[in-house]
């Protein structure tokens, strides 16, 4: 097993382990951009409705966010046996 991975995938499916403990930062910190990014879209504020623009704005930070994630942690993976 090499130490450069921090995900391994399961045998079944596309979900994958966290095998380290970077793995387990990473995942941390993009959960806290969304955190972030859903304060500063007033989704906490329960005195207030959220616009459709704060909304949008949310859903592409999301997407960004996601984007980014997957990127980073493709190469952090650990292929099954089977791939190339």
């Amino acid at each position: 097993m090499s130490k450069k991975c921090w995900l391994k995938l399961k045998k079944a499916g596309r979900d994958f382990f966290l095998m380290a403990l970077k793995g387990w930062l990473a995942t941390f910190f993009f959960v806290v951009l969304i955190i972030l990014s859903a304060y500063s879209n007033n989704f906490f504020d329960c005195q207030k409705t959220i616009s459709t623009k704060e909304g949008i704005r949310y859903l592409l930070d999301l997407i960004v966010f996601a984007g980014l994630a997957i990127l980073f942690l493709k190469g952090k993976t650990k292929k099954k046996p089977n791939e190339n």
